[in-house]
């Protein structure tokens, strides 16, 4: 499977995301689909999405990290990342 993620990396990971998503002219994040595909891009580069890197225990709590940060900066963002980490 490859290297496990702990909480300390993860939440470092979605921080350098973060940042580079306030980059963005957030207020078209959710307007503009070639935005969203960038910001969505960046973070799947930098493993915010790779849930299977945890321990299925913990998968709660780093989604509610992950959800509670993407709302604050986009609400079509945060969509995204609860249809691809459903189930």
């Amino acid at each position: 499977m490859g290297k496990r993620m702990d909480i300390e990396e993860y939440e470092e990971n979605l921080k350098i995301a973060i940042e580079k998503l306030k980059t963005f002219p957030l207020h078209e994040l959710d307007t503009n689909p070639k935005l969203l595909k960038e910001a969505f891009d960046i973070f799947y580069k930098h493993e915010v999405f790779s849930l299977y890197k945890v321990e299925l225990s913990e998968h709660n709590e780093y989604k509610f990290i992950l959800f509670s940060t993407l709302t604050q900066y986009s609400g079509s963002l945060a969509f995204l990342a609860i249809q691809i980490l459903a189930g």
